[in-house]
């Protein structure tokens, strides 16, 4: 989790230098500036968004819960 929030926040700092001093009309499109490796991140309609917004992300490892996967299915 913590890679895919390095990999979004790199590629919106990059976004918001290639926009500084621009209004979002006039700024690339998300598309041409972001990373495209599926195995970094794989880019939502909400992420692009918050990139858009220039909103960062962040890891708190105090939210991180453990979990049971299917635990109706006898394995």
């Amino acid at each position: 989790m913590k890679r895919m929030i390095d990999a979004f926040n790199e590629d919106r700092m990059r976004y918001a230098e290639l926009c500084n001093g621009k209004n979002k009309v006039s700024c690339q499109k998300l598309e041409d500036v972001i990373a495209s490796d599926q195995k970094q991140i794989s880019w939502t309609h909400d992420l692009k968004a918050d990139l858009w917004r220039n909103k960062p992300l962040e890891y708190w490892t105090t939210s991180v819960v453990q979990s049971v996967y299917r635990p109706f299915c006898k394995q």
